[in-house]
């Protein structure tokens, strides 16, 4: 299993499924900088669902993600 298939299974059981995600996120590949939200969200998400009894795994991986993107924003002024 690679390190991507291993991250992202927790999230879903289903090979269908982590493979439509890869095909996705490979075709909205725009650079690392671009994609560090994604990331911080993949990482918010896997965590709050080893830890965090529920689906909070879905708000935690948004809000992380949201502020990530908020965060890298360039500050004009």
């Amino acid at each position: 299993m690679s390190t991507s298939s291993h991250l992202i299974s927790p999230i879903s059981d289903e090979p269908k499924r982590r493979a439509i995600f890869l095909v996705l996120l490979r075709g909205m590949w725009r650079g690392m900088r671009k994609s560090l939200p994604w990331l911080v969200s993949l990482v918010a998400a896997v965590l709050t669902y080893l830890y965090v009894p529920g689906a909070w795994y879905v708000a935690a991986g948004a809000l992380a993600g949201l502020l990530a993107a908020v965060l890298m924003e360039p500050r004009h002024g």
